[in-house]
C-alpha cells in the first residue's frame, strides 16, 4: 500500500470517527477499546473554533510534561501523542454537532500509535533537539505528502516522519551501524499546516 493511500485511509478513518462523535452529540466522546491507531479528541462549544486552536490545547500540555522523567502521564497524553517521534502518519478531521450540546469535534489519528509505557524517553523530545539514532541499516530520507482536499471536504493528511539532516554510512558485506542525526521539530508544527485546509 502506498503512503498516499494509507494517509487517505487514515484521514477517512478520522472523519468517520469525528462524524460518529458529532452525530452522538458528544455521548460517544471516548476512545473505543479496539482502536488500532493512536487518537486525540477535542471538543469546543464554539463551532467556529479553528483546528489550530484545538491542537494548541493539546500542545499546551507541554507545560506539564516532565522531560527529565520521560514518563507517560494522563495529564500530558495529548501532547506526547502529538509529538511522538515514531509516529509517521496522521489523519485529522473535524465535524460539527447540530444537537443540543453542539460544538465542533476534532479527531486526529496517529499511525503507528504512541504513548507506550516505557517508550517516552525515546519518543518525546524538546523541540529542536538533535537526536542520534543507531540502526543496523541505512535510514532512507522520509517522504512527506500533503493532500489538498476537494472543495467542501474537511480533511487533510500528512506524513510526519522526521527529515534526515545528515547520514553517515559505510558499505561492507555485513550491515554496519548507521548513525542518523535528526533535528526534531515537534509534529504539532506539521499538523498546524494541515489546519489550513480544515
Amino acid at each position: 500500500m502506498s503512503l498516499f493511500v494509507s494517509l487517505i485511509q487514515l484521514t477517512a478513518f478520522a472523519q468517520k470517527r469525528a462524524d460518529y462523535i458529532a452525530a452522538s452529540d458528544g455521548s460517544e466522546f471516548r476512545h473505543p477499546n479496539d482502536l488500532k491507531y493512536g487518537e486525540n479528541l477535542a471538543w469546543h462549544s464554539r463551532k467556529t473554533r479553528s483546528c489550530k486552536e484545538l491542537i494548541k490545547m493539546w500542545y499546551d500540555e507541554i507545560e506539564l510534561y516532565d522531560f527529565e522523567a520521560g514518563n507517560f502521564d494522563h495529564s500530558t497524553g495529548h501532547f506526547t501523542q502529538l509529538v511522538w517521534a515514531s509516529t509517521t502518519r496522521v489523519g485529522c478531521a473535524k465535524s460539527i454537532s447540530e444537537g443540543p450540546n453542539g460544538g465542533v469535534y476534532l479527531v486526529c489519528n496517529y499511525d503507528p500509535a504512541g504513548n507506550y509505557l516505557g517508550e517516552a524517553r525515546e519518543n518525546v523530545f524538546r523541540a529542536n533537539t538533535r537526536v542520534a539514532n543507531k540502526s543496523s541499516k541505512p535510514q532512507p530520507a522520509a517522504a512527506s505528502v500533503t493532500v489538498r482536499p476537494p472543495v467542501n471536504t474537511q480533511f487533510l493528511t500528512t506524513s510526519l516522519a522526521p527529515k534526515v539532516s545528515s547520514t553517515s554510512t559505510t558499505t561492507t558485506t555485513k550491515p554496519t551501524p548507521t548513525t542518523t542525526t535528526t533535528t526534531t521539530v515537534h509534529i504539532a508544527k506539521n499538523i498546524y499546516k494541515m489546519c489550513v485546509y480544515m
